[in-house]
Protein backbone atom coordinates (compact mmCIF):
# COMPACT_ATOMS: atom_id res chain seq x y z
CA UNK A 1 0.00 0.00 0.00
CA UNK A 2 2.82 2.39 0.89
CA UNK A 3 4.53 1.87 -2.48
CA UNK A 4 1.24 2.43 -4.34
CA UNK A 5 0.66 5.73 -2.52
CA UNK A 6 4.28 6.73 -3.17
CA UNK A 7 3.89 6.05 -6.92
CA UNK A 8 0.64 8.07 -7.04
CA UNK A 9 2.27 10.99 -5.22
CA UNK A 10 5.28 10.82 -7.57
CA UNK A 11 3.02 10.97 -10.65
CA UNK A 12 1.08 13.91 -9.19
CA UNK A 13 4.34 15.73 -8.42
CA UNK A 14 5.62 15.12 -11.96
CA UNK A 15 2.38 16.53 -13.38
CA UNK A 16 2.24 19.60 -11.15
CA UNK A 17 6.00 20.23 -11.07
CA UNK A 18 7.39 18.87 -14.36
CA UNK A 19 11.14 18.35 -14.47
CA UNK A 20 13.29 20.53 -16.70
CA UNK A 21 14.62 18.97 -19.89
CA UNK A 22 18.33 18.16 -19.61
CA UNK A 23 18.88 19.26 -23.20
CA UNK A 24 16.95 22.52 -23.64
CA UNK A 25 16.14 23.35 -19.97
CA UNK A 26 12.43 23.80 -20.70
CA UNK A 27 9.72 21.99 -18.73
CA UNK A 28 9.73 18.40 -20.00
CA UNK A 29 6.04 17.45 -19.59
CA UNK A 30 7.34 13.87 -19.35
CA UNK A 31 7.92 11.76 -16.22
CA UNK A 32 11.63 12.05 -17.04
CA UNK A 33 13.96 14.96 -17.77
CA UNK A 34 13.47 15.23 -21.52
CA UNK A 35 10.84 17.32 -23.29
CA UNK A 36 8.80 15.90 -26.14
CA UNK A 37 10.41 18.15 -28.77
CA UNK A 38 13.94 17.09 -27.80
CA UNK A 39 12.84 13.46 -27.61
CA UNK A 40 11.60 13.66 -31.20
CA UNK A 41 15.01 15.00 -32.30
CA UNK A 42 17.13 12.26 -30.69
CA UNK A 43 19.50 10.65 -33.25
CA UNK A 44 17.95 7.19 -33.50
CA UNK A 45 19.67 4.34 -35.29
CA UNK A 46 16.83 3.43 -37.64
CA UNK A 47 18.59 1.63 -40.52
CA UNK A 48 21.55 -0.57 -39.73
CA UNK A 49 23.60 -3.70 -40.33
CA UNK A 50 21.89 -6.71 -38.79
CA UNK A 51 25.15 -7.81 -37.16
CA UNK A 52 27.16 -4.78 -35.97
CA UNK A 53 24.40 -2.10 -36.12
CA UNK A 54 26.51 0.12 -38.40
CA UNK A 55 24.14 2.76 -39.85
CA UNK A 56 23.11 2.01 -43.43
CA UNK A 57 20.94 3.56 -46.11
CA UNK A 58 17.24 2.87 -45.67
CA UNK A 59 17.14 0.44 -48.60
CA UNK A 60 19.99 -1.60 -47.08
CA UNK A 61 18.42 -1.95 -43.62
CA UNK A 62 18.80 -5.44 -42.19
CA UNK A 63 21.55 -6.52 -44.57
CA UNK A 64 25.20 -7.04 -43.67
CA UNK A 65 27.57 -4.09 -43.98
CA UNK A 66 30.76 -4.50 -46.01
CA UNK A 67 32.95 -4.92 -42.94
CA UNK A 68 30.81 -7.75 -41.53
CA UNK A 69 30.75 -9.49 -44.91
CA UNK A 70 34.51 -9.28 -45.19
CA UNK A 71 35.33 -10.23 -41.58
CA UNK A 72 32.33 -11.33 -39.47
CA UNK A 73 32.65 -10.34 -35.80
CA UNK A 74 32.75 -12.96 -33.07
CA UNK A 75 29.49 -11.64 -31.62
CA UNK A 76 26.22 -12.31 -33.42
CA UNK A 77 24.25 -9.09 -33.04
CA UNK A 78 24.47 -5.55 -31.69
CA UNK A 79 21.49 -3.74 -30.19
CA UNK A 80 22.20 0.02 -30.51
CA UNK A 81 19.07 2.20 -30.52
CA UNK A 82 20.86 5.55 -30.93
CA UNK A 83 23.65 7.14 -32.92
CA UNK A 84 26.56 8.69 -31.04
CA UNK A 85 25.72 12.20 -32.18
CA UNK A 86 24.24 15.47 -30.93
CA UNK A 87 22.05 15.09 -27.81
CA UNK A 88 22.97 11.46 -27.08
CA UNK A 89 26.69 12.20 -27.37
CA UNK A 90 26.33 15.19 -25.03
CA UNK A 91 24.39 13.17 -22.42
CA UNK A 92 26.86 10.28 -22.50
CA UNK A 93 29.90 12.54 -22.20
CA UNK A 94 28.30 14.51 -19.36
CA UNK A 95 27.56 11.27 -17.52
CA UNK A 96 30.93 9.60 -18.13
CA UNK A 97 33.28 12.49 -17.55
CA UNK A 98 31.35 14.68 -15.08
CA UNK A 99 29.49 11.98 -13.14
CA UNK A 100 26.22 13.78 -13.94
CA UNK A 101 23.74 11.33 -12.44
CA UNK A 102 20.57 12.89 -13.96
CA UNK A 103 22.07 12.31 -17.43
CA UNK A 104 22.83 8.72 -16.44
CA UNK A 105 19.27 8.12 -15.26
CA UNK A 106 17.83 9.63 -18.44
CA UNK A 107 20.06 7.46 -20.62
CA UNK A 108 18.96 4.36 -18.71
CA UNK A 109 15.31 5.36 -19.21
CA UNK A 110 15.79 5.83 -22.96
CA UNK A 111 17.68 2.54 -23.20
CA UNK A 112 14.93 0.60 -21.40
CA UNK A 113 12.23 2.23 -23.54
CA UNK A 114 14.02 1.09 -26.70
CA UNK A 115 14.40 -2.44 -25.34
CA UNK A 116 10.69 -2.68 -24.57
CA UNK A 117 9.82 -1.44 -28.05
CA UNK A 118 12.23 -3.60 -30.07
CA UNK A 119 12.19 -6.70 -27.82
CA UNK A 120 15.59 -8.24 -28.66
CA UNK A 121 16.33 -11.83 -27.55
CA UNK A 122 17.00 -12.10 -23.83
CA UNK A 123 20.41 -13.57 -22.90
CA UNK A 124 20.91 -15.97 -20.00
CA UNK A 125 23.32 -13.52 -18.31
CA UNK A 126 25.00 -10.14 -18.84
CA UNK A 127 28.61 -8.99 -18.61
CA UNK A 128 29.56 -5.30 -18.62
CA UNK A 129 32.73 -4.38 -20.49
CA UNK A 130 35.32 -3.78 -17.73
CA UNK A 131 36.76 -0.29 -17.64
CA UNK A 132 40.50 0.17 -18.06
CA UNK A 133 41.94 0.20 -14.50
CA UNK A 134 43.38 3.70 -14.86
CA UNK A 135 40.09 5.06 -16.22
CA UNK A 136 38.16 3.41 -13.41
CA UNK A 137 40.47 5.06 -10.87
CA UNK A 138 40.05 8.46 -12.52
CA UNK A 139 36.29 8.23 -13.07
CA UNK A 140 35.28 6.35 -9.94
CA UNK A 141 32.59 4.30 -11.65
CA UNK A 142 32.01 2.17 -14.74
CA UNK A 143 29.15 3.53 -16.85
CA UNK A 144 28.79 0.18 -18.64
CA UNK A 145 28.31 -1.52 -15.29
CA UNK A 146 25.54 0.91 -14.37
CA UNK A 147 23.76 0.32 -17.67
CA UNK A 148 24.15 -3.42 -17.22
CA UNK A 149 22.49 -3.25 -13.81
CA UNK A 150 19.45 -1.53 -15.32
CA UNK A 151 19.40 -4.01 -18.19
CA UNK A 152 19.64 -6.91 -15.73
CA UNK A 153 16.51 -5.66 -13.96
CA UNK A 154 14.69 -5.19 -17.26
CA UNK A 155 15.56 -8.66 -18.54
CA UNK A 156 15.32 -10.35 -15.13
CA UNK A 157 18.61 -12.08 -15.83
CA UNK A 158 21.82 -12.11 -13.74
CA UNK A 159 24.69 -9.66 -14.16
CA UNK A 160 28.01 -11.47 -13.80
CA UNK A 161 30.01 -8.72 -12.12
CA UNK A 162 33.20 -10.68 -11.44
CA UNK A 163 33.34 -12.94 -14.48
CA UNK A 164 35.92 -10.92 -16.43
CA UNK A 165 38.67 -8.38 -15.72
CA UNK A 166 40.63 -6.02 -17.94
CA UNK A 167 44.41 -6.06 -17.82
CA UNK A 168 46.12 -2.91 -16.65
CA UNK A 169 49.09 -1.23 -18.27
CA UNK A 170 47.48 -0.98 -21.72
CA UNK A 171 46.89 2.27 -23.63
CA UNK A 172 43.35 3.63 -23.59
CA UNK A 173 41.33 2.65 -26.69
CA UNK A 174 40.10 6.18 -27.42
CA UNK A 175 43.70 7.31 -27.97
CA UNK A 176 44.36 4.75 -30.73
CA UNK A 177 43.44 4.23 -34.38
CA UNK A 178 41.64 1.08 -35.55
CA UNK A 179 44.71 -1.07 -36.16
CA UNK A 180 46.30 -0.02 -32.88
CA UNK A 181 43.03 -0.78 -31.07
CA UNK A 182 43.03 -4.32 -32.43
CA UNK A 183 46.63 -4.90 -31.38
CA UNK A 184 46.06 -3.33 -27.97
CA UNK A 185 43.10 -5.61 -27.25
CA UNK A 186 44.77 -8.94 -27.91
CA UNK A 187 44.38 -10.92 -24.69
CA UNK A 188 43.24 -7.75 -22.91
CA UNK A 189 40.49 -9.57 -21.01
CA UNK A 190 41.00 -12.20 -18.34
CA UNK A 191 38.15 -14.53 -17.45
CA UNK A 192 37.69 -15.10 -13.73
CA UNK A 193 34.83 -17.56 -14.17
CA UNK A 194 34.71 -20.39 -16.68
CA UNK A 195 31.37 -22.05 -15.94
CA UNK A 196 29.43 -19.55 -18.04
CA UNK A 197 25.95 -19.86 -19.59
CA UNK A 198 25.69 -20.56 -23.31
CA UNK A 199 24.08 -17.20 -24.13
CA UNK A 200 25.78 -13.99 -22.91
CA UNK A 201 24.95 -10.33 -23.48
CA UNK A 202 27.87 -7.87 -23.44
CA UNK A 203 26.94 -4.36 -22.25
CA UNK A 204 28.73 -1.08 -23.01
CA UNK A 205 27.76 2.54 -23.57
CA UNK A 206 29.10 3.15 -27.11
CA UNK A 207 30.26 0.90 -29.95
CA UNK A 208 32.85 2.56 -32.21
CA UNK A 209 34.91 0.07 -34.23
CA UNK A 210 33.59 -2.92 -32.31
CA UNK A 211 37.14 -3.97 -31.41
CA UNK A 212 36.53 -4.00 -27.64
CA UNK A 213 33.29 -5.99 -27.84
CA UNK A 214 34.87 -8.40 -30.32
CA UNK A 215 37.92 -8.99 -28.11
CA UNK A 216 35.70 -9.74 -25.12
CA UNK A 217 33.50 -11.97 -27.29
CA UNK A 218 36.58 -13.96 -28.34
CA UNK A 219 37.51 -14.52 -24.70
CA UNK A 220 33.97 -15.71 -23.99
CA UNK A 221 34.04 -18.05 -26.99
CA UNK A 222 37.23 -19.62 -25.69
CA UNK A 223 35.36 -20.26 -22.43
CA UNK A 224 32.64 -22.13 -24.30
CA UNK A 225 29.97 -19.43 -24.71
CA UNK A 226 27.94 -20.27 -27.81
CA UNK A 227 25.86 -17.15 -28.43
CA UNK A 228 26.94 -13.55 -27.82
CA UNK A 229 24.94 -10.34 -28.21
CA UNK A 230 26.09 -6.79 -27.59
CA UNK A 231 23.90 -4.12 -26.00
CA UNK A 232 24.99 -0.48 -26.27
CA UNK A 233 23.27 2.88 -26.01
CA UNK A 234 24.79 4.27 -29.17
CA UNK A 235 26.67 3.37 -32.32
CA UNK A 236 29.29 5.66 -33.83
CA UNK A 237 28.28 6.42 -37.45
Amino acid sequence: MTSIISNICSKIEQTVFPADCLICSQASQNPYELCQDCEQELPRNRYFCRCCAQPLAAQAHGSLCGACQKRPPTFEQVFAPFLYRRQIQALIRRYKFSDHQPSGRLLETLFMQSLRQQKPPVPAALIAVPLHPQRLKERGFNQAQQLAKALSRQFACPLLQKAVARKGGLPHQADLDKQARLKNLRDAFVLKEHNLPAHIGIVDDVLTTGATANALAKALRRAGVERIQVFVLARTP
